[in-house]
């Protein structure tokens, strides 16, 4: 009994279906056995295709400004980020040619496993493990489209893929023992990656034609269902390039049956869904012919094709100019007050502030907001340390005659006198 019941999951997880009897015993453990058959049937040693092969190159966005703000965190992330691709490069069945520095150049026997790839590898990389200092930077802190408040579009490294199919040069590494490809095939491929944006998926054209040739629909021999897909296909003729390749899951094509790899990234692809759209023509760096270009989506990830994350991340700004020119003129009254001026010639004007204020470029970035922040909230600490040293009276002659026995500024005299009484405890600076 069991035995029959096992082999009827396995049927049905390997049509694309898990087990859906309520009363099957193996119901709390059917996607389990499913990742363990998937395993053992595709799961296999690297084979490096030749001949035709789907050649990948990826690359991480603002790498060398992250290296250089979190080494740390840049390093652990580097390791997630391969260790994310690498899994699915077994699972799939691809080959890793190499990897220079944080990009990876990767080969496929056929353009739906080097699909598959890029498209788990976005979606996986999403719910990677990041460090918190990786999170925390604006680069790759969680960005979430309004559409779907549940799932960020971004979050941690973004990963620019470009996907070509051709027939490189290859042959064996005297070094590493490993394939390599060369020819214009791969500087082709490479130069589709470039054009992608951080978390986009670029494919050359020649990929396009392969996709379309897997996903068409069969064609009837009779002529009235001649007629009516036609008209089917005249409706949707418009949105060919931005439709839903998900949508022609229920074709019944020879792969929806055969059991070989190819056959069931179709059926994967299929399930996860995804989208295509044109970009027209663009001319590649070091290249004559220019190439028409497209972008890939899984569905979840959709709404990156309308995001901006530059613009996100702007928006959210942690400093704006108001707050900046602000906290400026807070300065300004309080070096009044501690220099004087104020008990002398009465409150400052808003002109005279004005006339005294430096000027904030309009166009300041953060960086320049941080630093000019910062340099006011050390003028005030000061101001600060000067009322409460006036505050003192009696004690002022002490710090100033202790200032220049040791050349220290009496403000920081004060100062560590007070971190000491606060880690003594029990004692109030106001009543010594």
């Amino acid at each position: 009994m069991y035995a029959f019941a096992l082999k009827d999951v396995f049927w049905f997880m390997r049509h694309g279906n898990y087990c859906t009897n309520q009363f099957c015993p193996f119901d709390h453990i059917c996607p389990v056995l499913y990742t363990l058959d998937y395993q053992s049937k595709y799961s296999k040693p690297e084979i490096a295709p030749q001949g035709l092969v789907a050649m990948v190159f990826t690359d991480i966005k603002n790498s060398t400004k992250l290296w250089e703000k979190v080494p740390k965190g840049m390093a652990a992330a580097i390791k997630e980020h391969f260790r994310v691709m690498r899994d699915e490069l077994r699972l799939i069945g691809g080959y890793e040619v190499k990897n220079e520095g944080d990009a990876m150049m990767a080969s496929f026997s056929s353009v739906p496993a080097a699909m598959l790839w890029c498209l788990k590898v976005q979606k996986l990389l999403v719910t990677a493990d990041w460090p918190e200092e990786i999170l925390d930077t604006p680069e790759c802190r969680p960005i979430f489209n309004a559409s779907n408040p549940n799932f960020p579009m971004y979050r941690g490294l973004s990963v620019r893929m470009g996907i070509h199919w051709g027939e490189p040069v290859s042959d064996l590494d005297a070094v590493t023992r490993r394939m390599d490809y060369y020819g214009p095939m791969v500087n082709r491929a490479a130069r589709i990656c470039d054009c992608a944006d951080g978390g986009e998926i670029c494919v050359s054209s020649e990929v396009i034609n392969v996709i379309e040739d897997l996903f068409e629909e069969p064609k009837e021999n009779s002529d009235s269902s001649d007629r009516s897909e036609s008209s089917e296909s005249s409706d949707n003729s418009d949105s060919s390039d931005s439709s839903d390749r998900s949508d022609r899951s229920d074709s019944s094509d020879s792969s929806d049956i055969s059991d070989s790899p190819e056959a069931e990234h179709i059926r994967e692809l299929k399930l996860m869904g995804f989208r295509v759209i044109d970009i027209g023509e663009k001319k590649l760096k070091g290249l004559e012919t220019p190439e028409n270009l497209h972008l890939m989506y899984p569905l979840i990830l959709l709404g990156r094709h309308t995001m901006d994350p530059s613009k996100v991340t702007t928006d959210d700004s942690v400093l704006d100019l108001d707050s900046v020119r602000s906290l400026q003129q807070i300065c300004l009254r309080l070096e009044r007050l501690a220099s004087g001026t104020t008990a002398q010639y009465g409150p400052a004007t808003e002109q005279g502030l004005t006339l005294l204020s430096l000027p904030v470029k309009t166009n300041a970035s953060q960086d320049d907001l941080l630093t000019i922040a910062e340099n006011y909230i050390v003028r005030i600490e000061n101001c600060i340390s000067q009322l409460k040293m006036a505050e003192r009276g009696y004690y002022v002659n002490v710090f100033e005659s202790l200032a220049k026995a040791t050349g220290t500024d009496p403000a920081y005299i004060l100062r560590a006198l007070q971190m000491y009484v606060s880690v003594m405890g029990g004692l109030n600076p106001r009543n010594p």
